[in-house]
């Protein structure tokens, strides 16, 4: 399934932060109720959450050096 950029956002939201972060369960069920027509699992929140946090990414933007 392909999120748009404004849904991985809403998601972002959804997720809450500090001590008022939701489970994936609960979010996913959040999302769901809104979206009904492109409802996410929580395999796909993962993704959504965790993909542009990837290593590689964030330190070529810095241009830093690993090892």
């Amino acid at each position: 399934m392909v999120l748009s950029e404004r849904q991985r956002i809403e998601i972002l939201i959804l997720l809450g932060c500090g001590d008022k972060m939701r489970s994936q369960a609960e979010l996913c069920a959040l999302f769901n109720a809104k979206y009904a027509e492109n409802q996410i699992s929580q395999g796909t929140y993962s993704s959504s959450v965790y993909e542009p946090t990837s290593v590689g990414a964030a330190c070529g933007d810095l241009g830093c050096q690993l090892g």
